[in-house]
């Protein structure tokens, strides 16, 4: 017997997965995947505080959602924090959204402000 959609979840993944599978090549997501698992930024210099140093960033945009389970908003702030030692231009901007990890997929009006507006601010 098929597994079923139980929960309303399941059919939000499911559709997600489905228009996903439709413009996505599989093997370049499990690379993607895997490059993100396993990349380390402390391996480029020794320490993290070293592997920010050699990043050359004019300005810089860091974007935490406060339900996001997998990039919890204090590891965000904290990436902030240390990218903004190298780039004093950085600016840190918590969004209050309910969907988490995946507010970006389907709460696109929170985030196209604070992206417009930090794009914006690049030119001038």
């Amino acid at each position: 017997m098929p597994f079923g959609i139980d929960f309303s979840v399941e059919s939000y993944l499911e559709n997600h997965a489905n228009k996903f599978t439709g413009s996505f090549d599989p093997n370049c997501y499990l690379y993607l995947s895997r490059a993100s698992d396993l990349f380390d930024l402390a391996e480029y210099g020794g320490s993290v505080g070293a592997g920010f140093r050699r990043l050359d960033l004019h300005k810089t945009l860091v974007i935490g959602v406060t339900t996001d389970m997998l990039f919890p908003l204090h590891q965000q702030r904290e990436l902030a924090d240390g990218i903004s030692k190298v780039c004093p231009d950085t600016r840190f901007v918590p969004l209050d959204c309910i969907k988490g990890h995946d507010s970006f997929l389907v709460e696109m009006d929170a985030f196209r402000p604070v992206i417009c507006e930090f794009f914006e601010s690049c030119c001038d």
